[in-house]
């Protein structure tokens, strides 16, 4: 309203707050980002978000209304309400960066703090049978088969198995470790690595390196998924709630659940878990592969070692 943008731009007169335009303070702020150490790929999604909201919002920041951001927000009606509130969120912290800065009333909420959220409709999740899991994993090709194993018996996030490297499976411990610079929420974790879960990544086991060779395997996914004949194709974060459905009827703890997943355990309840019993949990955590199985593709260097293995092996027991 005209009322509220000319009461905002005289508290800001009286103020004499600085003069920055809001794609001034987008700069600084995706360069401060930058320089914290954060991921690049943040970096890149603040600097495209911000540069749609500048576009459109171009004048001084400390003249920004709470009407002025729900309209903006409102106004993006190809994005679906988890898109809208994603961007939200960046816009609310470069907002609470140029309140530290002294760009903005430091004693108010910001304008973006007080802009309207979206309501994401509830979705039900889809997991894979343990059927489904064992057709999947042989139908894989060798550079993707470690990303769905790990993330079929651990939980871990595609994102955070893209920044695995083979060190980080410690193997005569009996666990991963998630570091801080792969983890979602930057908190190290030790991720339980089960029998099954070895025998999968047996050929592996020697390597060092990064564990997905790959950047992009979402379209390598969707491609196992239509040659081992799954039913609607690949299910979007399948492996992550699979493995948290089967586990939490596994050992019947939330708790424990959520902290080898990096959730908390409200997360769990409100978007993870489906109900199976726990003989589907049984039959999940004792899915390995056949005697004499080797993944597709293997690179030669790997399958000349298990090569060299096996006769050494064949040589101590004649």
């Amino acid at each position: 309203p005209l009322c509220e943008a000319v009461k905002g731009h005289a508290e800001a007169q009286q103020n004499n707050f600085p003069s920055r335009t809001t794609a001034e303070v987008a700069e600084e702020f995706v360069a401060s980002r930058a320089a914290s150490g954060v991921s690049q790929a943040y970096v890149n999604s603040c600097r495209q978000n911000l540069k749609r909201f500048t576009k459109r919002l171009p004048g001084q920041i400390s003249e920004i209304t709470v009407a002025d951001i729900n309209g903006f927000l409102t106004s993006l009606t190809t994005l679906a309400p988890v898109s809208k509130n994603c961007l939200r969120r960046t816009i609310v912290t470069m907002f609470s960066f140029a309140k530290k800065q002294g760009y903005i009333d430091p004693d108010r909420k910001t304008a973006a703090e007080l802009s309207e959220t979206f309501k994401v409709p509830e979705k039900e999740i889809e997991i894979f049978t343990p059927e489904e899991m064992e057709k999947l994993l042989l139908a894989a090709h060798a550079r993707i088969l470690p990303l769905m194993a790990i993330g079929a018996f651990t939980g871990i996030r595609n994102a955070e198995i893209c920044k695995l490297r083979w060190e980080d499976i410690k193997w005569d411990r009996g666990h991963i470790e998630i570091s801080g610079r792969i983890a979602k929420n930057r908190a190290r974790r030790l991720v339980p690595l089960s029998e099954n879960l070895k025998a999968w990544l047996a050929p592996w086991r020697d390597e060092q390196g990064p564990v997905v060779p790959i950047q992009d395997s979402s379209g390598a996914l969707g491609d196992v998924a239509v040659k081992a004949g799954i039913p609607g194709g690949w299910r979007q974060n399948g492996l992550r709630h699979s493995f948290i459905s089967y586990r939490v009827a596994e050992t019947g703890d939330v708790a424990r659940t959520a902290l080898e997943a990096g959730n908390s355990p409200k997360m769990i309840f409100r978007h993870y878990r489906a109900v199976v019993d726990e003989g589907s949990a049984k039959a999940w955590f004792a899915i390995t592969p056949p005697e004499g199985w080797v993944p597709k593709e293997l690179p030669w260097p790997i399958r000349e070692r298990i090569r060299r293995a096996i006769e050494a092996h064949r040589r101590k027991a004649g």
